[in-house]
């Protein structure tokens, strides 16, 4: 962006015949909110799939503790859980 105008043009298209590599999420990581279960898992799963390291945020179900440990070794990507508190009052 110059003086608030986006250039055109100004990326390179990628060089690859392989779609694989197109949409290769590899050295990326992935923060899925909700993905102890259900659809939020299965995003966490499809993005470990694509090569993505992942960070699972869940709030009870400890569960996702062992699935991610599942994905570290079916895709051989990092997986992390993070266990957030519910402090919204209204």
């Amino acid at each position: 962006m110059h003086n608030g105008l986006f250039n055109e043009y100004n990326t390179v298209a990628p060089k690859s015949d392989s779609i694989h590599e197109l949409f290769s999420l590899k050295h990326k990581t992935a923060i899925i909110s909700g993905a102890g279960a259900g659809i939020g898992f299965a995003v966490a799963q499809s993005f470990a799939e694509a090569g993505a390291n992942v960070a699972i945020w869940y709030h009870s179900n400890k569960e996702a503790l062992e699935k991610a440990k599942n994905l570290e070794k079916q895709f051989g990507v990092k997986c992390k859980c993070i266990e957030t508190q519910h402090s919204a009052t209204f």
